[in-house]
């Protein structure tokens, strides 16, 4: 398989908090920070921060499974930096990108108990002409 030479890999962790109007409808808003960088070349991106709100769309399957979609946007801050050395002399540069687009994504809620629930997603968060930030999550949720 070939992988695109464009991929980054940062990982973050990522909090949310929402709100379930009824079985098929909620809220939530996300709030995440990155914690390790990654290279492509001579550039390396870190990840600051993340948030962003959503709207939920679920639809319940039994009792245990609920597949959703949610949409909402987001604002991704992530610092660029790179350095070196070209003929002898030595280079640094750093800058701090801020990404913020329209969001989408799909997942899928497992109740393990009446409060305490698994949780996986595909979530594209950022999609301009110029950067893509995407992931696939999986967390555990509690509900009272």
């Amino acid at each position: 398989e070939e992988i695109d030479s464009d991929t980054l890999k940062i990982d973050a962790a990522t909090i949310r908090a929402g709100f379930e109007f009824t079985d098929f409808l909620a809220l939530e808003a996300r709030g995440g920070m990155g914690f390790d960088k990654d290279s492509r070349g001579i550039v390396d991106f870190e990840m600051d921060h993340l948030y962003g709100g959503y709207v939920k769309l679920g639809a319940p399957v039994g009792e245990t499974l609920r597949p959703y979609v949610i949409g909402g946007y987001s604002k991704v801050k992530g610092e660029v930096s790179a350095s070196g050395s070209v003929a002898g002399v030595n280079y640094a540069f750093s800058d701090t990108e801020t990404f913020e687009d329209e969001s989408w994504g799909a997942g899928l809620d497992f109740n393990l108990t009446d409060t305490l629930g698994a949780n996986l997603e595909y979530m594209r968060y950022v999609d301009t002409d110029e950067e893509e930030i995407s992931g696939v999550s999986v967390g555990l949720r509690s509900a009272f």
